[in-house]
């Protein structure tokens, strides 16, 4: 039970689809604007993001 509430194997299938082609669709428009970033760049960003994620969840972020 996610959140306290339960739903059927099919509704959570559909959401998961859902959401793949939203990012499939996100990807598909970012796709262009992207390319002009630099790759270091890029790569720069989603390494601070990755370690500020890293750094929240092994600190106990989630915990009440």
């Amino acid at each position: 039970m996610a959140l306290g509430r339960s739903i059927s194997y099919s509704q959570a299938a559909g959401s998961a689809v859902a959401a793949l082609l939203a990012v499939i669709a996100v990807g598909l428009v970012l796709r262009k604007p992207l390319t002009q970033v630099p790759e270091n760049t890029l790569k720069f960003t989603v390494a601070c993001a990755l370690l500020a994620f890293g750094t929240f969840w092994s600190l106990g972020g989630a915990t009440r």
